[in-house]
């Protein structure tokens, strides 16, 4: 019998992706001349990028009374392509293995005939795989689609953006290091490179250097409100917030409530709203048990007027467990742990503590807003922190807290710091790091999976002379690839009112200082 072979290609390279189809020969084929044996690849022919790696299976097809051992060779490989057996001799049973071709980075594009030699002390048999080495094509956006902004593949020259904020690349080698150029900074814009290594991806989404924005104080309206609750309880303690500003207020359980400040702006005579009201049962350490009511109402309110008044009709929401244990990696202090729920576009915080123990509930609040559990530990100005967003439902947030690079170099306040002197810091499996390096004259940021780099050497902003630097490395995850760095989806921080997206973590080191020659 004679069954489909294994084809397992896969171009890490590009995806990481392997797809896999099982196999499984056994016993002879007629078609083949009895006591002797053919040789098969599945598939012929392969292509992969430089810096790729893909698999190919070898079939073995036997004639009747064929059973010797075939001992399996490879030969014809080009220059920067290595290669490996999963099993190199095939005993009488076993009639396929896998052939693992790996190309390195110096390797050249081209398509090559690879030979597979089986033999036997009276036989010998081959099979041919042609093998194509391809570089990609780089067709990348600047975030944000800003137009005329310089982009440049190391090795090549500098190009800009289009109208869309794109730019490309053609016949490019994997990895490959690029960089953008921009300016950055507060009252006084400075320039600054945001640096990528060794990215794979054919569609690079590059962050651009960015001058802060200029805050710009509007003057706003003001008012208080006060009401009385229905439902609920007289016991629990509630809060209550306004949705477009003002403090929240929080007290005991009583039936009416007043000044609670609602504020916004632009400057108006009214403003319409959201009242929010909620009320939380708690259990040790202040954790919620329970929510006995909660209430919202749209009103306009005016401003400057003694108060308006506002009623709610509160009711017991739906309600969701959050179980887990948030351990802090060894030495860091135990956690400070913080639930926030989202109110509209405004944010409460339903409990803090400082504990591994997560174990909670949660208001499910439908269009209302989510939930999101925010925990940080430090230690020695070292922090590993995590979020958990958009929680709605009973959730499992068991985490270990992802430990913070060890910087190994150069020293704290090093002199004569060059482009050659190497940054070095400890990195782990499901993170992408960004190296900060920052002056008054010139600031430089590299994005790397790798736990040594150096301050890029771009003609586009020399390293300047006798300049003070600070540095320091932030670690994000979970991200497997440094093409993480350069995704549509950015890397993010990690904050307690995050209400959108996956799980993430966030780890950094207190920043130093250098100096360079």
């Amino acid at each position: 019998m004679k069954t489909k072979a294994l084809l397992c290609v896969c171009v890490l390279a590009l995806s990481g992706a392997c797809s896999s189809v099982g196999h499984s020969k056994q016993g002879s084929d007629a078609s083949v001349p009895a006591g002797e044996f053919t040789l098969a690849t599945n598939p012929d022919a392969l292509e992969l990028t430089i810096a790729g790696q893909g698999t190919v299976a070898v079939d073995l097809t036997r004639g009747e009374g064929f059973t010797d051992t075939v001992a399996l060779t490879v030969t014809g490989l080009p220059s920067g392509v290595t290669s490996m057996f999963s099993t190199a001799s095939l005993a009488d049973g076993t009639d396929t293995t896998d052939l693992t071709l790996t190309v390195a980075d110096t390797a050249s594009a081209g398509t090559s005939s690879i030979t597979i030699t089986g033999t036997t002390p009276a036989l010998t048999k081959t099979a041919t795989l042609e093998l194509t080495l391809a570089t990609v094509n780089v067709a990348g956006t600047v975030r944000g689609g800003a137009a005329n902004v310089t982009v440049r593949l190391v090795g090549r020259s500098a190009t800009v953006t289009d109208s869309n904020g794109k730019f490309a690349y053609t016949d490019v080698k994997v990895p490959y290091d690029i960089y953008v150029i921009g300016q950055e900074g507060g009252v006084t814009p400075r320039p600054a490179v945001n640096y990528y290594k060794a990215l794979t991806r054919p569609d690079p989404v590059l962050t651009p250097p960015t001058p802060a924005l200029t805050i710009v104080e509007v003057v706003g309206s003001s008012t208080t409100i006060d009401g009385t609750k229905t439902g609920g309880n007289n016991t629990d303690p509630q809060f209550f917030l306004w949705s477009t500003g003002g403090d929240m207020v929080t007290g005991g359980g009583a039936n009416t409530y007043s000044s609670i400040v609602a504020t916004w702006s632009p400057q108006a005579p009214t403003k319409s709203g959201t009242l929010y009201g909620m009320q939380i049962t708690r259990g040790a350490l202040d954790v919620p048990i329970g929510y006995p009511g909660f209430g919202e109402r749209n009103a306009t309110l005016a401003a400057g007027v003694n108060s308006n008044t506002v009623n709610l009709a509160y009711v017991a929401p739906a309600t969701a467990t959050l179980t887990g244990t948030i351990t802090p990696p060894t030495n860091f202090s135990t956690p400070a742990l913080t639930l926030t729920q989202q109110l509209g576009p405004r944010s409460a915080p339903l409990w803090t503590a400082t504990t591994t123990n997560a174990n909670s509930l949660i208001p499910v609040l439908g269009s209302v807003g989510k939930s999101a559990l925010h925990a940080i530990s430090s230690l020695s100005g070292s922090t590993t922190q995590v979020v958990f967003p958009a929680l709605a439902a009973n959730t499992d947030v068991n985490f270990a807290l992802r430990a913070p690079p060890d910087v190994t170099g150069p020293a704290n306040n090093a002199t004569n710091v060059t482009a050659t002197t190497p940054f070095e810091f400890t990195v782990i499996a499901d993170a992408v790091y960004q190296v900060n390096m920052t002056s008054t004259s010139a600031n430089f940021h590299v994005f790397t999976k790798t736990g040594s780099v150096t301050i890029p050497n771009v003609s586009e902003l020399p390293i300047p002379s006798a300049t003070s630097f600070s540095w320091n490395v932030r670690g994000y995850g979970p991200v497997t690839h440094v093409n993480g760095a350069a995704d549509a989806a950015q890397l993010e921080g990690v904050f307690a009112v995050d209400f959108e997206g996956p799980m993430h973590f966030l780890m950094s080191v207190p920043t130093r200082s250098f100096t360079t020659q």
